[in-house]
């Protein structure tokens, strides 16, 4: 039986799939076991995933007849593992070669480990990298939960950088459980909080890609208001009506995190509204705000909220990005000279 089992549901990433076997296959840990389903792609990648993996042993390859969603074919493909631990590996996404053994070791060395995640890094369509968000210094092992009361307040998980136990799957009801389309990684590790502990390994081993056909980019230009709030919102809820009696003082945080989400999610998709003239989008948002957090765009918090989305995203887009893209480019140049 393999130490880790890898699965990754695939839909038309052809592109991008080079990189992500590559990157797999490639790693200096191989006790593991690799299950692909093509969620019935329209792009060509299941020649793609034929030619790449070939007839390598490790590698189960599986084609779906119908698309059956992500959530669904991430479940398929762990019922159909045998691992201690499990990481659900993106097709679009990478990692650092070196990104198994060091999650291995780690929830190796800590059995209350419910979940290990590194530090990542943002990968771009020819796939440089850059930035990615830091959470200290140094590796870490926290308390469940206390790193649920982070993590509730962040409305983030940083999903491509994950491998977990699987007797934590097991325990909290496995993966992808609810309604919820985008948010699943998120809604599993908060679950994990509650009964096992988190640990962190600060080298930038994942590489999570941002691109126009994935949620990450398609969230902001669509204004897909049912994934902001049903997904965000609800979520949430779901979560605190689940926290067990033993830890009802986590319950008293429901509040700040609905909050913390009108703050980091409704406010810019507000502006964004507003910028595109888009004005009944941003009366909808207003809406589902005040449904969910009510009177929350009626404080002060709210506009700085709204202005503070208007200065990151200026900073961001023509800042940051760029420069942290050329510094990389810069960087591959000078390696590939060396």
């Amino acid at each position: 039986m393999p130490k880790v089992s890898i699965v990754t549901p695939s839909y038309n990433h052809a592109r991008f799939l080079p990189d992500r076997v590559n990157s797999i296959l490639g790693q200096t840990f191989q006790d593991f076991e690799w299950i692909i389903i093509d969620d019935c792609s329209t792009d060509g990648s299941q020649y793609v995933l034929r030619k790449l993996v070939g007839d390598d042993p490790r590698v189960t390859l599986l084609f779906h007849s119908q698309n059956m969603g992500m959530a669904a074919t991430t479940r398929e493909a762990i019922a159909l593992s045998s691992g201690d631990y499990i990481y659900r590996a993106e097709s679009d996404d990478a990692c650092d070669v070196r990104f198994l053994e060091r999650m291995v070791q780690v929830l190796d060395a800590h059995p209350q480990v419910g979940f290990a995640y590194c530090r990542g890094l943002h990968m771009d369509e020819d796939g440089n990298l850059w930035g990615g968000l830091r959470q200290g210094k140094d590796d870490f092992v926290r308390r469940g939960t206390d790193f649920f009361r982070s993590l509730v307040m962040a409305s983030f998980v940083p999903g491509p950088n994950i491998v977990f136990r699987r007797e934590a799957h097991d325990r909290v009801g496995g993966f992808g459980t609810g309604p919820f389309r985008v948010a699943c990684d998120y809604h599993f590790c908060l679950r994990v909080c509650l009964y096992y502990d988190v640990a962190y390994v600060s080298e930038p081993l994942g590489y999570h890609r941002a691109h126009t056909s994935n949620l990450s980019g398609a969230l902001g230009r669509t204004y897909d208001l049912d994934l902001l709030f049903r997904e965000s919102y609800e979520l949430l809820m779901d979560i605190f009506e689940s926290i067990p009696d033993q830890q009802f003082e986590l319950r008293e945080l429901r509040r700040p995190a609905l909050r913390s989400v009108t703050l980091r999610y409704a406010a810019p998709l507000y502006m964004k509204a507003l910028l595109d003239r888009k004005w009944q989008i941003a009366r909808r948002i207003l809406d589902g705000v005040n449904r969910y957090d009510p009177r929350a765009t009626r404080g002060a918090a709210w506009a700085w909220a709204c202005v503070r989305s208007l200065l990151c995203r200026s900073v961001n887009e023509y800042i940051y990005s760029p420069l942290s893209r050329a510094i990389n480019k810069h960087r591959g140049r000078y390696q590939a000279a060396g």
